[in-house]
C-alpha cells in the first residue's frame, strides 16, 4: 500500500423542377424512436431517384398543404411520407392540378421481431412507387372528364432544400461537477468533470473522463492535520441499453489514474511535508442520459473507484485516512454531441 508521509517522513427555400413527382418528408421524426427510419425512408427515396424536399412542419390539413406546395413549384404530383411508430407510414398523394388525393398506410412495426428500420423503409418506397403509378394513371382519367382543377384552400408550408439524411453522432464533449467521497476517513470533495466520448458503434463509447482541481478536505491526526488533493482520469468502454424517448440509461466500466497529495500542517514539536502518489484507478458506473435539445443531453452518473495498490494518508507512523477502497464518484454534466 503506498503512503503519503504528510507529517514527519442555415436553412434555404427548396426549389422543384418544372414538371414531375415531388416528395415531402418531415425533418423531425414524431418520438426519437422514428428518427432512423425516417432518415432511411429519406435515404430510399433519394437513391430511387425521386425529388425530395425536407419541411420543418406541414399543417394539419395534409392533403391541402401538399396541393398548396405542388402548384407552387409547378409538379405534376406531390407526394408526402409520414412516419410514426405508434400509427405507421402514412403515404399521401396529391394532383395540384385537381385537388384529387390518396392515402395509404403502411404497419411500421408489425411482427415479431419488429422488422428493421432499413426494412420499413424500403417497403415504404416500393409502396409509395406503385401507388404513385396507380395514381398517375387515375389521374389522366380524371383529366379527360374534368378540365376544370378544382379549388383547394390554401396552405402554408414552410420548405427548405433536400439534403443527405442526418449523419450519426459520433463525437461528444461534456462539462459539469463531481462529488469524489470515500470511505476511509477523508472528506468528500467538490471538483470540475470533463468527459469526451467517441461512438464509433453506437451505442457502444470509447470515453476519458478527467475529474481535478476539486476542493481538499482536510485530515486531523496526532500531531497535526493535512489538507487532500485527489485527481481521477479513467478510460472507460460505456453502452446506451434500451431506452425511453426522455431517459438512455448508461452502464460503465474502465481503468485509469488515481492521484493523491498531502500537505501537511504540524505542531510545536512535529513539521508538515508534501506527499503525492499515483495508483491504478479500477472503475464501474451506471448513469443516464436525458435530451433536453437534439444534440444537447444532462447525464448524471455514480462511479464506484478502486484505487490499487490502496492510498492512505500516515502522520508519522499511523495510518489515519485510507483513499480509493472504495472512492464513489457522483457527476452532473452537459454533453454535446458534434
Amino acid at each position: 500500500m503506498a503512503r503519503l508521509a504528510a507529517l514527519g517522513v442555415s436553412m434555404a427555400p427548396a426549389t422543384a423542377t418544372a414538371a414531375g413527382t415531388l416528395i415531402v418528408v418531415p425533418r423531425e421524426a414524431p418520438a426519437r424512436s422514428d428518427a432512423e427510419t425516417m432518415q432511411r425512408v429519406r435515404g430510399e427515396l433519394a437513391a430511387d431517384g425521386f425529388e425530395v424536399v425536407v419541411i420543418d412542419r406541414i399543417d394539419t390539413d395534409r392533403v391541402a398543404a401538399l396541393a398548396r406546395l405542388g402548384r407552387e413549384t409547378g409538379t405534376t404530383v406531390c407526394g408526402g411520407v409520414f412516419v410514426d411508430a405508434a400509427r405507421g407510414i402514412d403515404l399521401v398523394l396529391v394532383d395540384p392540378a385537381t385537388g384529387r388525393s390518396a392515402t395509404r398506410h403502411l404497419e411500421g412495426g408489425s411482427g415479431s421481431p419488429a422488422p428493421a428500420p432499413e426494412v420499413i423503409a424500403r417497403r415504404a418506397v416500393d409502396l409509395l412507387r406503385v401507388s404513385l403509378v396507380d395514381f398517375l394513371v387515375e389521374s389522366l382519367r380524371t383529366a379527360k372528364r374534368e378540365r376544370t382543377p378544382q379549388s383547394v384552400p390554401p396552405a402554408e408550408v414552410h420548405v427548405q432544400t433536400a439534403h443527405a439524411p442526418e449523419t450519426a453522432r459520433h463525437w461528444a464533449i461534456e462539462a459539469g461537477v463531481g462529488l469524489l467521497a470515500g470511505l476511509g476517513g477523508v472528506g468528500p470533495a467538490v471538483s470540475p468533470i470533463t468527459r469526451v466520448r467517441f461512438a464509433p458503434a453506437p451505442p457502444w463509447q470509447l470515453r476519458l473522463t478527467v475529474g481535478w482541481l476539486g476542493s481538499e478536505p482536510r485530515v486531523d491526526g496526532p500531531g497535526g492535520s493535512a489538507s487532500i488533493q485527489q485527481g481521477v482520469a479513467v478510460v472507460e468502454g460505456a453502452l446506451e441499453m434500451a431506452h425511453t424517448r426522455w431517459l438512455r440509461p448508461i452502464v460503465s466500466a474502465g481503468a485509469g489514474v488515481y492521484y493523491a497529495g498531502a500537505d501537511g500542517t504540524g505542531t510545536a514539536t512535529s513539521h508538515g511535508e508534501h506527499a503525492s502518489a499515483l495508483a491504478l484507478a479500477l472503475d464501474a458506473g451506471l448513469g443516464g442520459a436525458v435530451p433536453l435539445l437534439p444534440r444537447l443531453d444532462a447525464v448524471v452518473e455514480a462511479h464506484a473507484i478502486v484505487a490499487t495498490p490502496g492510498l492512505a494518508v500516515r502522520f508519522v507512523d499511523t495510518d489515519v485516512a485510507r483513499i480509493g477502497r472504495p472512492s464513489i464518484l457522483l457527476t452532473l454534466t452537459i454533453a454535446g454531441w458534434i
